[in-house]
């Protein structure tokens, strides 16, 4: 009688291998071809940005400089682990997965758990969706959202980008930003809804009103049926690292109480992203 080797003994010796992303078929190379893989797949994560949110099968391949074959078969691994999504329009944008890993940077981490305290009491209070809205490149992009009524306005979902122009949060977000970002934006303003904003005269007027107080207004911009408003949330150097967004029903649109409750939240978020104190022997008790 012959025995067979034991499976993890036959799984030591046997050479570890991976897909080899160069050919058409399905053959198998050394894992030594493993840098060249991630390489390719950075590249072709890379296609994607502020400009390009959404890309079908050839324009991901121009951009991204691999061929066809290679990115379709990336393609379906990245949509099978929840790293790239399909749009409705049959388009590959990027995965709720993969945005998931980014939030877990230090600088989101901190942001979304120094807010969700205000956040959910905000939500509570008012009946409003609450956002969290921080700049990325040229657009707004929302960390964290908490929805109140079913069948209300929904704001867009975590990780999608939306141009800075677009809404009462990423107003907020441009206000603050230095000057040649402003200019760039306003360059080049694309429309989400035929309410939004892109005349640059008239953007920029938004933009001095809302230095100048402190709040954003936007309706129906980025939502038809809805409106929002949004105050800035600065950080202990009093840099602007986030705007606080409430959405509702465009009618009958944001009261003064909602506008009130909302300035005081991001207050809180405010003092919540300062630096703690370190007790020192002075302040420590004593036994």
């Amino acid at each position: 009688m012959s025995l067979s080797p034991d499976p993890a003994i036959r799984s030591r010796q046997a050479p570890i291998t991976s897909l080899d992303l160069n050919h058409g078929g399905s053959s198998v190379t050394p894992i030594t071809e493993g840098p060249r893989v991630l390489a390719r797949l950075l590249d072709l994560l890379a296609a994607f940005d502020d400009r390009h949110p959404e890309l079908n099968l050839s324009e991901v391949s121009r951009r991204s400089g691999l061929p066809v074959s290679t990115v379709h078969r990336f393609l379906v691994e990245l949509e099978r682990g929840g790293l790239v999504d399909r749009s409705p329009d049959g388009g590959y944008v990027v995965g709720q997965r993969l945005w998931q890993l980014g939030t877990l940077a230090p600088v989101h981490r901190e942001l979304r758990e120094a807010a969700l305290p205000a956040m959910q009491s905000l939500l509570t209070a008012t009946g409003a969706d609450i956002a969290l809205a921080v700049r990325s490149g040229v657009s707004a992009v929302y960390v964290e959202r908490l929805h109140c009524r079913p069948g209300g306005p929904i704001a867009r979902r975590p990780g999608v980008p939306l141009p800075l122009v677009c809404g009462a949060g990423g107003k907020v977000l441009l206000a603050y930003a230095d000057s040649a970002l402003i200019d760039r934006v306003l360059v080049d303003s694309q429309p989400v809804t035929a309410w939004t904003v892109t005349d640059p005269r008239r953007l920029r007027l938004e933009l001095e009103a809302i230095r100048r107080t402190g709040l954003a207004r936007s309706a129906q911009e980025c939502v038809v049926g809805a409106a929002a408003v949004a105050v800035p949330v600065t950080n202990p150097t009093r840099n602007v690292v986030a705007a606080l967004v409430a959405i509702i029903p465009l009618a009958p649109g944001p009261t003064a109480s909602l506008i009130a409750g909302l300035r005081s939240a991001a207050a809180m978020v405010s003092r919540a992203l300062s630096p703690r104190p370190r007790p020192t022997s002075a302040s420590l008790p004593q036994h």
